[in-house]
């Protein structure tokens, strides 16, 4: 499948400027961008029917583009869908497979579950207005949230297949503050009265 690369940031430094212009590949300069600004304006520029966000330092398996576009084409009503990762050191060693459960509303709201790589229909992200501004470390689990409420489980699809290896210690937890906010609004706009609280352990 065709496919394109969107990288949106402030400065794009020397080594983005060396691939700059390569096909495939468009570096887009956002002006005092957050997270979710850049990502919106990168969504904004895409022209592809699939989108999807990886990780600083993140591989994708080389058939991911194949496997994700194969998905959507062999289930047309998919929304989003996400797939399993594992860990790389510097090696290329690959270690702690992630094996994901199929999506659980119930299981999501407490945390990201679906975490990387999870693919979005490109209209779909659109129509909820993309990522949402304030929400530090915690913005895709809300637009994911987001999404599941607008669309029915049968379109949200696990693709069990490690798609995505993750660098080590790369991986860091959304702040407690905006992970609480998001599960607290996410309780409210679907009607379901609960407390959020945090796990001590």
């Amino acid at each position: 499948p065709a496919w394109e690369l969107i990288v949106a940031v402030r400065d794009p430094g020397a080594a983005l400027r060396q691939i700059e212009g390569t096909t495939g590949v468009r570096v887009m300069r956002v002006t005092g961008a957050n997270r979710a600004t850049a990502l919106n304006a990168a969504l904004a520029a895409a022209a592809g029917e699939i989108v999807t966000v990886f990780p600083d330092g993140a591989r994708l398996r080389e058939t991911t583009p194949l496997e994700a576009a194969l998905t959507f084409a062999a289930h047309p009503r998919t929304r989003l869908m996400f797939a399993d990762e594992d860990w790389i050191d510097a090696s290329g060693r690959r270690t702690s497979p992630c094996f994901k459960t199929a999506w659980s509303p119930h299981h999501g709201v407490t945390w990201d579950a679906m975490a990387d790589p999870t693919f979005y229909a490109a209209d779909a992200l659109r129509a909820v207005g993309g990522w949402r501004e304030g929400l530090s470390g915690a913005e895709d689990h809300d637009v994911k949230l987001r999404l599941t409420e607008e669309h029915p489980p049968d379109t949200i699809v696990h693709l069990a297949k490690v798609l995505l290896h993750r660098p080590e210690g790369g991986d860091e937890a959304a702040p407690e503050g905006p992970a609480a906010q998001v599960a607290t609004e996410h309780l409210q706009r679907t009607g379901i009265a609960a407390e959020v609280v945090s796990d001590p352990r």
